[in-house]
């Protein structure tokens, strides 16, 4: 299993997926979008990171580390 991530200041999103038995690869979206004047809960972002790699056999993790700058 492969886990993408983007932090933004509009929505977070994690894509995680795994390939299929055919070949295609298979993949699944958890965003999530901030309440107006609030800020994403980058706990609860992490929280789903470790809670994938407690169900998965995750062979990597991608961020983008500009938007941590």
């Amino acid at each position: 299993m492969v886990v993408v991530g983007a932090i933004g200041w509009m929505a977070t999103a994690v894509v995680y997926g795994q390939r299929r038995p055919d070949g295609k690869l298979h993949t699944v979206a958890k965003i999530w979008t901030p309440a107006k004047d609030e800020s994403i809960d980058l706990a609860s972002v992490m929280a789903f990171l470790r809670e994938l790699d407690r169900t998965y056999q995750v062979e990597a993790m991608a961020y983008d580390p500009r938007l941590f700058e």
